[in-house]
């Protein structure tokens, strides 16, 4: 039997159109394995979202090639696509797959079984494989162009899939036993628009997105909904109160930051100001009970002063993320940061990343104290050691108790926001 492998480099996005092709793949009748030792094909799909991520593209490919050099690697996705000067090395049985050279040429070219009429990316998901949670991909492509960003040269084509589609293919995911989804796109907010920039919308809020939230939430045995990603501009009290009827969604938002800056967020393109994403926060804390925001944040971007760099602490105090993903500043070429004056020396962008990190883990761990005694449910992602994620997004460890993989348990928070007490009836 013909054997295949994949790894993804990246993003939910990413994530999500892997399970497209291990779904195509074992509908044809090829078996998965999850070692590269032994497979007949490899599917890599890449990122080139950072440096570090283009790198660990190419590191991925060299050890497939290294455990196994006869197997057939194909390598797609965002660096694949890419125009940087970070492409793999070409290797023998390496194929590059471009967007201009569709998978399902490639696969038939590989393996002449494979034929098919079928659009691998066009397909809703049955199952998502063996995780708990599954990512459900509604949005695709950007024009947004910050201007340290690549992926609008990449992922240029804007679409979103139809909401009859995505009912059905929620329900298809929590009748193969996933309990929780994540809606996820590359611009979320911007689901059932033709471009990103809100400034060309015709209405304040985008009621295609909320109806989109709020209709997943519907979907019936759906026990928790959550966001993957969205922007300040997507929070509306009009989504706040869809969060207050539906109580299977996760009071968790991951909201982009970047700056604490204004100055620095106009230098970035970005679609707001410090105020506005101040006011999204209070709005959120207003009407959510104790909810988590997580959020991203660039460490020396170019032109960034000290005042700049105090302000992005003090919004993160104020905010009080429950999590913060620090990214140093790296120059990528065809960014419209690259060509901007004011780069600043390593050194600095080192300390000013370490001095975020540190930030970052002190209001982590201030957050999970609030938590002490609240009720949260936790669904089991390790049965051994009976852990797993609760609504806020935080790694819950179940002191008692032996719940199958998948269940969700209501629980009470222990001290120092670890740990937890399953509540037995």
């Amino acid at each position: 039997m013909v054997t295949f492998y994949i790894t993804t480099l990246g993003c939910k996005v990413n994530q999500y159109e892997s399970q497209q092709i291990r779904q195509f793949l074992r509908s044809k009748g090829l078996s998965q394995t999850f070692k590269p030792d032994n497979a007949d094909i490899a599917v890599v799909r890449t990122c080139c979202i950072t440096k570090n991520a283009s790198s660990k593209s190419r590191q991925a490919i060299k050890r497939i090639h290294k455990a196994n050099p006869e197997c057939v690697i194909i390598a797609n996705g965002c660096l694949i696509d890419s125009k940087t000067e970070e492409k793999p090395e070409e290797l023998n049985n390496l194929i590059f797959q471009r967007k201009n050279y569709p998978l399902e040429q490639v696969l038939e070219q590989v393996y002449g079984k494979l034929k098919t009429d079928e659009k691998i990316f066009d397909i809703g998901l049955k199952n998502y494989g063996l995780q708990t949670r599954a990512f459900l991909k509604v949005q695709d492509g950007c024009d947004g162009f910050c201007s340290y960003c690549i992926i609008p040269k990449i992922r240029t084509e804007i679409s979103s899939k139809p909401l009859d589609n995505i009912l059905k293919e929620s329900r298809e995911l929590v009748n193969s036993g996933h309990k929780e989804i994540v809606l996820t796109g590359v611009f979320l907010g911007a689901y059932g628009k033709e471009t990103v920039k809100r400034n060309r919308w015709n209405e304040r809020v985008n009621r295609e997105f909320l109806e989109l939230v709020d209709s997943v939430a519907q979907t019936p045995g759906l026990e928790r909904l959550r966001l993957s990603s969205v922007e300040p501009g997507d929070i509306s009290e009009e989504l706040m109160e869809i969060y207050k009827c539906r109580g299977n969604l996760a009071p968790h938002f991951h909201i982009s930051l970047q700056s604490g800056s204004s100055r620095v967020l106009k230098l970035m393109n970005r679609q707001y100001s410090s105020e506005t994403f101040r006011h999204k926060i209070d709005l959120i804390k207003s009407s959510l009970h104790k909810p988590a925001v997580t959020t991203d944040l660039i460490a020396g971007f170019p032109g960034e002063t000290e005042a700049d760099f105090e302000d992005s602490l003090a919004m993160c105090r104020y905010c009080g993320f429950s999590k913060m993903h620090v990214f140093s500043y790296s120059s990528r070429s065809g960014t419209g940061a690259a060509n901007m004056k004011g780069h600043l020396p390593a050194g600095v962008i080192k300390q000013r990343a370490a001095k975020l990190s540190q930030t970052g883990d002190k209001l982590a761990e201030e957050f999970r104290d609030s938590l002490v005694g609240e009720e949260a449910g936790v669904i089991i992602e390790d049965q051994e050691n009976q852990s797993g994620k609760c609504e806020r997004y935080l790694d819950i460890k179940l002191t008692e108790g032996c719940f199958e993989r998948g269940k969700l348990v209501r629980s009470e928070i222990l001290p120092g926001g670890k740990e937890a007490k399953p509540l037995f009836e």
